[in-house]
């Protein structure tokens, strides 16, 4: 098969500082104190920031048991922190069934693997759930000390760098449920200008069906609005106005607007 790969749309600009710094204490952040830093957060109503705030301490009331996953299939690893790192987060939509959780761990390392055997954690859980997966990441690797093996194969789609890729968000997006907190560290606006093209590249890709034949028509769609909505929340184009009245029967053509609206924005940034 040949697989089409993100790097196609460029190359990240080379690490020469931290993308993500840990402070020394563990836990104990409020989830307000979060908000303030949390860029896809403060787009949301209070109503809505219940909602996730809910869901934020539905997790953290079951964290050793979701950690447990981890050590038992990396049981020699030393965890450093757990956070939300995908929708479950920041969108209140109710017809998310999965958990991304990214882990940071002592040293370096890479790996990503999903469950589906959670049945301990649905029941108790107040969301219904069907999967939950686990992207886990080497602190000296998101320090840009040391370089690693870090791409995803998905079906046709390669990803790659995911540590640059996602570490360029964390401080921005994901939401700490336990261990260490985040400190600030400033944007790398060249980086963040890489992930947000790769990110139009992909949703592009799946809008013209290139990509994803196996989600069937509305769930492609639904995944390249997914990119498509992140993009416009990195670049602060403030799109949730426009993008309010989508529903679930996705336009291609007005998908494709939005990439190149965004696309033109990128430039201009």
């Amino acid at each position: 098969m040949n697989y089409r790969k993100d790097y196609e749309i460029g190359e990240y600009a080379p690490l020469d500082k931290p993308l993500v710094e840990l402070s020394n204490d563990m836990g104990g952040i409020s989830f307000s104190a979060q908000v303030e830093h949390n860029i896809f957060l403060q787009l949301l109503s209070d109503s809505q920031l219940k909602i996730i705030e809910d869901r934020v301490k539905n997790i953290q009331e079951n964290i050793s048991l979701i950690l447990s996953y981890i050590s038992s299939k990396f049981p020699n690893v030393e965890i450093l922190q757990l956070s939300i790192g995908g929708s479950y987060g920041y969108s209140t939509d109710s017809s998310i069934r999965d958990i991304d959780f990214n882990v940071i761990v002592k040293g370096s390392f890479f790996s990503y693997y999903d469950m589906f055997d959670i049945k301990e954690l649905q029941q108790k859980l107040d969301t219904k759930i069907n999967k939950i997966s686990f992207m886990i990441f080497g602190e000296e690797n998101l320090k840009g000390k040391v370089k690693i093996d870090d791409s995803i194969l998905s079906r046709a789609f390669m990803h790659t760098d995911m540590t640059i890729r996602e570490g360029i968000v964390m401080y921005l997006r994901n939401i700490v449920v336990w261990g260490q907190n985040f400190c600030y560290v400033p944007l790398n606006r060249d980086i963040l200008k890489m992930r947000i093209k790769r990110q139009i590249f992909q949703a592009s890709l799946l809008i013209r069906n290139e990509i994803g034949q196996e989600y069937g028509l509305d769930k492609q769609r639904r995944k390249a609005f997914s990119r498509i909505k992140e993009a416009g929340i990195l670049l602060s184009d403030n799109l949730f106005d426009r993008l309010k009245w989508f529903n679930k029967k996705f336009n291609p053509d007005e998908l494709e607007s939005l990439c190149k609206r965004i696309t033109s924005k990128l430039e201009e940034a």
